[in-house]
């Protein structure tokens, strides 16, 4: 497989049948009795201090059956783990667990800290940091400055600055629909001060998400609007 980096420079090809299966099961902490792991899909890879971190959403389902009829809950549980050089795949266990958090939606390491962004189903967005995957600091909890984001999709740095990209909206109580108030790009210099380098949507409000990946000087986004795929080019900011 022939591969592009983000310069444009040629990478050394590579040998796409050759694939090794790793099994997350194997370091996934135990569940509490009478509670069943759904699903867990992973959300998120980021290579940080030589090792590969990922970020996965597990979907927990609880029964009671104490109770009659049983009362069943659902929760969703963000999980990361970590694979080093070795293949030696080991789990995260202390993770921030933040309000109404939906889990891990996007990471990225930048100016030497591994950055990680939460999703919410009703409140603002958050960001963490940390240098070692043990002390983790809140950058920022209200969507990085704006409460209708409720999601930072996607981190990337580039260029010596970090880029952020936002899923926006709120729910219209009269008509109980979701409003779309349009994705936006932000940037940082140091991945604490955050400044709004798009407006709402860019070309349309209904663009509520992006996905963002920086090559030869310029931003290339990919949207969601519920009508189709657009990509968007921008220039570096």
């Amino acid at each position: 497989v022939q591969g592009i980096a983000k310069d444009g420079t040629p990478m050394p090809a590579r040998d796409s049948s050759v694939w090794q299966d790793i099994d997350l099961r194997t370091v996934a902490p135990t569940l509490p009795t009478n509670t069943y792991l759904n699903s867990e899909d992973i959300r998120s890879f980021a290579e940080f201090n030589g090792d590969l971190y990922i970020a996965t959403r597990a979907s927990i389902s609880t029964i009671d059956r104490t109770k009659n009829p049983y009362v069943y809950t659902y929760s969703n549980q963000t999980r990361m783990y970590k694979l080093n050089k070795q293949s030696i795949l080991s789990y995260i266990s202390n993770m921030p667990n933040p309000t109404s958090a939906y889990g891990v939606c996007s990471m990225a390491e930048f100016g030497g800290y591994l950055y990680v962004a939460y999703n919410t189903t009703s409140s603002p967005a958050s960001l963490y940091r940390t240098k070692d995957a043990i002390t983790w600091e809140l950058v920022s909890q209200n969507g990085l400055g704006r409460s209708y984001n409720l999601s930072i999709d996607d981190l990337e740095s580039y260029m010596g600055r970090l880029y952020a990209t936002t899923s926006s909206w709120s729910t219209n109580s009269n008509l109980s629909l979701e409003a779309y108030h349009g994705g936006i790009v932000y940037s940082s210099p140091d991945g604490i001060t955050w400044t709004q380098v798009s407006t709402q949507g860019i070309t349309d409000l209904g663009n509520f998400s992006f996905q963002i990946e920086p090559y030869k000087g310029y931003i290339y986004l990919n949207t969601a609007n519920g009508t189709g795929i657009n990509i968007i080019k921008g220039t570096v900011q």
